[in-house]
């Protein structure tokens, strides 16, 4: 039942925007991969038909969250795995 709500959640056109909420405020890695996976999708698929403001926008957030994350060495080590994923988004 959960993985059904997931793989839905993930398929719904609008679910990326709800992945900067996600990143921002879930302290669970899995949710925050798994809104890493629907931002790589919708790259992937839909990004050169997005409106200029809102790529910027995305890369801008991306930037910004890379930058929180790696404040501090403890939290560079900590989070090696998804920096290197937020990296791979940018």
């Amino acid at each position: 039942m959960a993985q059904q709500i997931l793989t839905e959640f993930k398929e719904h056109e609008l679910s990326w925007t709800r992945a900067d909420n996600i990143l921002t405020n879930s302290s669970a890695l899995q949710s925050k991969f798994i809104a890493l996976q629907i931002l790589e999708q919708l790259i992937q698929t839909k990004w050169k038909i997005l409106p200029a403001e809102q790529r910027t926008g995305i890369k801008n957030f991306i930037v910004e969250v890379i930058l929180n994350t790696s404040s501090t060495e403890e939290s560079l080590r900590k989070n090696k795995v998804y920096l290197n994923k937020l990296n791979l988004i940018l």
